[in-house]
């Protein structure tokens, strides 16, 4: 009813205008979002309709086939009445059908557009070649079907090529003046050639540094279409000039490529789903434009993915254990089932399971698809329908439908043990993550429905290809482990404050046994970012973690996708294999089962690595017993019980490794530990000086200030000075005996003194009976030999809070970091003040890497490693929440405890490009060169291919 009285009040409207004005108000009045292949509303400005359309807009409207509105930016507006328009009112689909072209390039122009804008419209997000000159072409033809700020973006985006051009000629006129010159120079004298070389070569120098800036942005542009160009061009990024961002990008690369074992698909659409067989040899993915591909990883070569079906509608795949079975479901309700035709499993025949009257009568695609453990059975959930099984040997439906309570839908259902159905039901109508689901389950032999977990919430579920184990979570946020059957038991139970990463579940995967559990739980990093997975053994609760690629950061409002990426779980327990869609690329990785070393550096209190001696040191949770473990082999060494309850507060290793000292939980107390081999042994107990009166239980009751914590550091191997309470002193660890005089602040009066606990600390000067120590009021040296104290700065009126600061290895530079995130340096030998390293941003001092390269962390938690010497930083990374970093002392390797994995990083861009081109296992094609920022820096940047 509605379509007719619209194409009613269409024919009087046309009446008094042209077709092409008409046909562009019909245009205007929908969108085709990027990579989505829906179109939807859109709301059309009469200041961009202009007066023509809108007069048209204005007799529609009046018909109700449109509504006005008014917009307080836009003024008054005006749109389609009913969604239903775009798919069943002839003209409008007609239309749609027709420039298609059109409205999908204006859909992605104006999420570009709408990117641009909200970044702050920077020029790297303006077009570039080659979408620009096709949004050229289209601002001719079609320009008056474009808004003022779609107008704005071109011509911004046609200013900067034409600055970048006019740079370009400026740049080639050069290089004739160069050329010109050197002409000269030959006739002239050796003097003026050696002038204009050293200009040709800034020159090329220059244009090399802007190449190497340009790949490094591309690497991270192109990311979202293939992890393999994308690691291409940040190692064509590097070779043109170790840049900052060149490194940032190299190192990016490798930290989240390290769990990964092969890439196994790049280049394609957006992966929206996976499936992989049992034995993980063949795997299966939806790409976002409706295809349904298939790999063979058997060999070690990159497998070609070939169709597997010849139709593009695609929404829903699922695989049997065995890989002899496939099923799809198509984005309108079709299913059906491949089958081989012979051993052959490249050759299958399909049988149709929910024919075409099926679909015409209810058209919604099945929110789950699935197999049961040996592959004879499958079922789907379709909504408003409930779960349909059928046979696989020959398509037949076996059972009634097991429909849902009233006012339900099934979301999810698995095959479960006891010939049982479990299932997730939502409210009708809601999406199928609803957090609003209940778990039931149907016995087959009667079809009765049961509701062993009440009506208990459950946002997501998964059960395991056997039927036996079902992971959920609760409201509470508690992960819970099932075993099903005709009356399911509750076997565990962990919750968040046990290890954080639990819950939610968003795309769980169990293996075949049901007994390891694989969930994404986060993103680390923002561009050539990380998805961090949690693995839980359900029978021993031992948990760890795997890192993966990231795909693109995208706006989850514009696209509707999740966080959460598709992945597939397969293999025997010894040799679980995971694959993960990552943009338009597929990745495997080889999933371990977690050991007690992951899970001691998951779970307990502070974890302390030891770079350079390969050591481990763990505090249990209760803090009250003592780990140390082999970095390399993850081997328990010893364990120990201390004599006093340890704080949270990290170990420190001597510099030969053969101490560590840990802080007890009184704040008064150091224990000093001997590690000989494989033994760990409670050398000393040291009591600390301090002033009476004060406390490090807690804040003054004086004056509520909060002592500063207790630092560690090290003369040498034998020595050690400890700052606490506002004393300083030297200890000597061969005798568990003070060393020299104690600083103790020059003041008396109570409250002075407090205030003195709170903001003295001090470091060991390496090799001398000498601590930098910083007080309230200056920063100086204090002599334990002498007892004297010799300022070296003053603090000023004017000056911020010092929070922190750490000493060269060789004992030259100081750097000190002020509240705000100001960094200064200190010439420690000339006694003066070098330039500032930056001015803001540093929310923590790290450790130096060897004598030069200082680490730090800001706000956001992105690390950044800055060459004192050059006041510059070297390269930018993320790490995951609780990461703990170690660096050699010869700053050539960095040791980071990130989750459960512990990696030594080489510090040496080559190793990086080393790992990234054997992932690649090519070099770039043409095509992939032509985009290039510049094609010379991209040819054979792998040398090995």
């Amino acid at each position: 009813m509605l379509s007719s009285r619209a194409d009613s009040a269409w024919q009087r409207a046309l009446r008094g205008t042209t077709p092409e004005t008409a046909a562009g108000l019909l245009r205007a009045l929908v969108q085709l979002p990027p990579g989505g292949g829906t179109a939807l509303r859109a709301r059309l400005a009469r200041r961009d309709a202009g007066e023509e359309r809108w007069a048209v807009a204005g007799a529609l409207a009046e018909e109700r086939v449109l509504v006005l509105g008014a917009d307080p930016e836009r003024g008054e507006t005006v749109e389609l009445a009913h969604e239903a328009l775009i798919e069943h009112w002839q003209p409008l689909s007609d239309q749609l059908r027709e420039d298609r072209a059109f409205l999908t390039w204006r859909g992605e122009l104006r999420y570009d557009r709408a990117r641009w804008w909200r970044e702050g419209r920077p020029d790297g997000l303006l077009l570039e070649d080659p979408a620009l000159p096709v949004a050229e072409r289209w601002l001719d033809d079609r320009g008056g079907e474009l808004t003022a700020e779609d107008r704005e973006f071109i011509e911004a985006s046609v200013g900067l090529r034409a600055q970048k051009r006019q740079e370009a000629a400026r740049s080639e006129r050069r290089k004739r003046y160069l050329r010109v010159l050197w002409a000269v120079v030959t006739v002239l004298a050796v003097v003026a050639a050696t002038v204009v070389s050293v200009l040709y070569l800034n020159l090329l120098k220059e244009q090399r540094r802007l190449a190497s800036d340009r790949l490094a942005q591309q690497a991270a542009s192109l990311d979202g279409t293939s992890l393999t160009v994308s690691s291409l061009f940040a190692v064509g990024a590097y070779r043109a000039e170790a840049r900052a961002d060149a490194r940032s990008a190299l190192l990016a690369q490798y930290l989240r490529l390290q769990d990964v074992d092969r890439v196994v698909m790049e280049g394609r659409q957006d992966v929206d789903d996976v499936a992989l067989t049992g034995d993980g040899s063949s795997a299966y993915a939806v790409l976002a434009n409706g295809d349904f591909v298939r790999m063979d990883l058997r060999g070690k070569k990159r497998p070609k993915p070939s169709l597997f079906s010849t139709r593009h509608d695609t929404e829903r795949i699922a695989v049997s254990a065995d890989g002899r079975r496939v099923a799809r479901a198509s984005d309108w309700g079709l299913v059906t089932l491949g089958v081989p035709v012979s051993s052959d499993l490249d050759k299958f025949r399909t049988i149709g399971l929910r024919k075409v009257d099926a679909a015409k009568k209810n058209p919604r695609s099945p929110h789950d698809l699935r197999f049961d453990g040996d592959g004879k059975r499958i079922l789907a959930t379709i909504p408003g329908e409930g779960v349909l099984m059928w046979e696989t040997k020959d398509g037949r439906r076996t059972g009634r439908p097991l429909v849902p309570p009233r006012g339900w839908d099934a979301a999810q259902a698995w095959f479960g043990a006891d010939d049982t159905v479990v299932a997730r039901i939502v409210p009708s109508g809601a999406s199928a993550d609803d957090a609003r689901g209940r778990l039931v389950s149907w016995d087959l032999d009667d079809g009765s429905l049961h509701r062993p977990w009440d009506e208990r919430a459950t946002a997501s579920a998964t059960v395991s290809g056997n039927g036996r184990t079902l992971v959920t979570c609760t409201e509470q946020g508690a992960l819970e482990a099932w075993r099903l059957g005709t009356t399911p038991k509750r076997f565990q139970s962990w919750n968040n404050s046990t290890f954080q990463g639990l819950c939610p579940l968003y795309t769980p995967r169990l293996d075949a046994t049901g007994r390891y559990l694989v969930n994404p739980t986060g993103r680390i990093g923002t561009d050539l970012g990380r998805m961090r997975f949690l693995v839980i053994d359900l029978e021993s609760g031992w948990p760890a973690t795997f890192d993966t690629p990231a795909a693109a950061p995208e706006d989850q409002n514009i696209t509707g996708r999740g966080f959460a990426p598709p992945v597939a779980l397969a293999g025997p327990p010894g040799d679980l294999r995971a694959i993960v869609g990552v943009g338009g690329s597929i990745v495997t990785v080889r999933v371990k089962p977690p050991t007690s070393f992951d899970t001691n550096a998951l779970l307990n209190r502070i974890r302390t690595p030891d770079g350079q001696s390969g050591r481990m040191a763990v505090v249990d949770s209760k803090g009250t017993g003592l780990q140390l473990w082999n970095l390399a082999d993850h081997r328990l060494l010893a364990t120990a019980r201390p004599s006093r309850e340890l704080a949270r507060m990290y170990a420190a290793f001597s510099p030969d490794g053969r101490r560590m000292l840990t802080i007890a939980e009184d704040g008064r107390t150091v224990l000093v530990w001997r590690i000989d081999g494989s033994s760990l042994r409670e050398e000393h107990v040291l009591e600390l000086p301090a002033p009476e009166g004060i406390t490090a239980s807690g804040p003054d009751p004086m004056t509520g200030l909060v002592p500063s914590w207790i630092n560690l550091s090290f003369s040498d191997s034998d020595h050690a000075v400890i700052s606490g309470l506002s004393y300083v002193s030297r200890w000597d660890l061969r005798s568990g005996k003070p060393d020299g005089e104690i600083y103790r602040p020059p003041v008396q009066d109570r409250a002075q003194i407090a205030n003195e606990a709170a903001g003295t600390y001090a470091t060991a000067l390496p090799g001398k009976p000498q601590a930098v120590v910083r007080t309230v009021a200056e920063i100086g040296v204090w002599d334990f030999t002498t007892g004297e104290f010799k300022r070296w700065i003053k603090r000023d009126d004017g000056d911020r809070s010092m929070r922190s600061f750490v000493l060269s290895p060789d004992g030259k530079v100081l750097a000190m970091q002020y509240a705000g995130g100001q960094v200064r340096l200190w010439d420690v030998e000339k006694k003066k003040k070098l330039p500032d390293l930056t001015y803001n941003g540093v929310y923590y001092l790290g450790r130096f890497l060897g004598d030069r390269l200082l680490h730090t962390t800001t706000a956001t938690g992105e690390q950044v490693v800055w060459d004192v010497d050059d006041r510059q930083d070297t390269y930018r990374y993320y790490v995951g929440y609780g990461s703990v970093l170690s660096p050699s002392t010869d700053g050539k390797n960095l040791t980071i405890v990130d989750g459960s994995r512990t990696s030594t990083i080489p510090l040496d861009p080559e190793r990086w490009m080393d790992r990234l081109c054997a992932l690649a296992g090519r070099e770039p094609t043409e095509d992939e060169k032509k985009v290039a920022a510049d094609r010379d820096q991209v040819e054979d940047v792998c040398t090995d291919f």
